[in-house]
This record gives structure tokens, C-alpha cells and sequence, in this order.
């Protein structure tokens, strides 16, 4: 079975959306902000539960974290969108800087805070042919690339829908 961890879970998005892609996942889903630990069960409830899809309750847990803290075993895909806007640029919507917490957008200098520690961390959480799945401003992917190589990573980027690049997948050389 594969084991997933939702990093930065948020409302727990992709984590349920991979569990109904693959019901025999085991997800984890580690959030910083308590306060959405129970926003991520109900989504599990609500989408997991429906047409004839039951999720096994062992098949995921929900913990607050302070990233890799509280965080034990190796995992085949860490999946995440961390807090990765830069301050300084801020090209948010005012939607979502009217609904989502300052916490969950802004990571600090560059927006690279929380991304460095993430990719510092991450080599020790990752099965031998785990995958690291990164979400990031175009900007920070030639940083991404150099803290990769710096941590035993090769970095990957690639482009959304908008050939912005928007996400690298980073592997253990």
C-alpha cells in the first residue's frame, strides 16, 4: 500500500483527492493550524463516504504538526502546498486573501522559509523511490533547484495549466 502524507493539509484537498483516486492509500494528513483539523475530517467524511466509497478509517490519520514534527515512517509521496507566497511580490487574489489565513499563504522571506525547511526535512521522510510533490512561485525554482541538490534531491519543475511553472517533483539522487 502506498503511504501518503498531505503536508500543509489545509482543508485536506489533496489528500482526499488522492484517497478516492487510490481507496487503498493510507493517507496522512499533517496540518500547522489546528483549527483546520476538523474542516479535514468532515471533508474526509463528506467525500470519502459517498457512492459505495468507504474509506477505511486505518487508512488515514489527521495530526497537527509542525511540519516534519510528530511526523514518524517513510512515505512513497509528500505532497504539499505550503505557505509560499513572498511577501514582496503578493500577486494573490483578494479572494483568497480574504478567505484563506495569512498562516496558510505567506512563507516568509521570498516565500522560501517554510519551503527550505520542508526540503531539508523531507529526505528522511521519503521511501527509497519517494517523490516530493512541491507547489511554488515561478520565481523560486531556481532556489528549489539549489536546495535540492544541497539535500541529496534532483528537482523536477513543471508548468500548470497556465505554462507558469508552478510545481517541481523532487526524488533522492
Amino acid at each position: 500500500n502506498l503511504r501518503i502524507l498531505d503536508l500543509c493539509a489545509g482543508s485536506g484537498a489533496i489528500g482526499v483527492a488522492v484517497a478516492k483516486a487510490i481507496p487503498e492509500a493510507h493517507v496522512t494528513f499533517g496540518e500547522i493550524d489546528k483549527v483546520h483539523l476538523p474542516t479535514i475530517q468532515k471533508n474526509i467524511q463528506e467525500n470519502l463516504s459517498k457512492d459505495t466509497i468507504i474509506y477505511d478509517s486505518k487508512n488515514y490519520q489527521v495530526i497537527e504538526i509542525d511540519l516534519f514534527k510528530n511526523i514518524s515512517g517513510k512515505f512513497d509521496f509528500i505532497l504539499t502546498n505550503p505557505p509560499y507566497i513572498d511577501p514582496a511580490v503578493d500577486r494573490a487574489e483578494g479572494s483568497v486573501k480574504n478567505h484563506d489565513p495569512h498562516l496558510a499563504l505567506y512563507g516568509g522571506e521570498k516565500g522560501m522559509e517554510v519551503i527550505k525547511q520542508i526540503i531539508e526535512e523531507a529526505p528522511t521522510h521519503l521511501s527509497p523511490e519517494g517523490q516530493l510533490w512541491l507547489e511554488h512561485e515561478p520565481e523560486q525554482t531556481e532556489e528549489i533547484t539549489r536546495l535540492a541538490n544541497q539535500n541529496g534531491l534532483a528537482a523536477e519543475t513543471h508548468e500548470d495549466q497556465y505554462q507558469v511553472q508552478r510545481y517541481s517533483v523532487l526524488v533522492l539522487q
